[in-house]
């Protein structure tokens, strides 16, 4: 295995800059421009509306299922349950477009890493006031 701080000396790397940069992931987007809790385009540009329709309502059940656990690992005290249940949260909520539901899954995810309580409970609060956002603008938006 090579070391972290091995010099870079390839042929096709000559005049390449060396600025760090960062790169999102294609399927995540970055929300909604317009204040709505969810966006929708990346899911519209498939072409098929009942698919979209399906898709979301997938994304309502398994996140109410998500949260169960999380609230469950909770009273158990288990950290890295809710960790595990708070990624997947993210990553649904990122393919649907839900970018604030995302940062704060993400914060929730993070806060149960470090085993730090009060902080999981301050980003449950969030997260279940996000998702309940975006489940309502989708079954508003998809007459689910």
């Amino acid at each position: 295995m090579l070391p972290l701080n091995f010099p870079l000396d390839l042929p096709f790397a000559q005049g390449m800059s060396t600025t760090p940069f960062s790169v999102e992931p294609a399927h995540v987007r970055p929300g909604a421009v317009d204040g709505t809790p969810v966006d929708l385009s990346g899911l519209q540009e498939l072409g098929d509306a009942g698919l979209v329709v399906e898709l979301a309502q997938l994304f309502i059940d398994s996140t109410v299922t998500l949260l169960e656990t999380i609230r469950a690992a909770m009273a158990r005290a288990d950290a890295g349950e809710v960790a595990r249940a708070a990624h997947s949260v993210k990553g649904a909520s990122a393919n649907m477009g839900a970018s604030q539901l995302r940062a704060s899954s993400a914060a929730l995810e993070a806060a149960a890493k470090r085993s730090e309580l009060a902080q999981m409970l301050t980003s449950l609060d969030l997260v279940e006031r996000h998702f309940a956002e975006a489940a309502a603008y989708l079954r508003s938006e998809l007459s689910l």
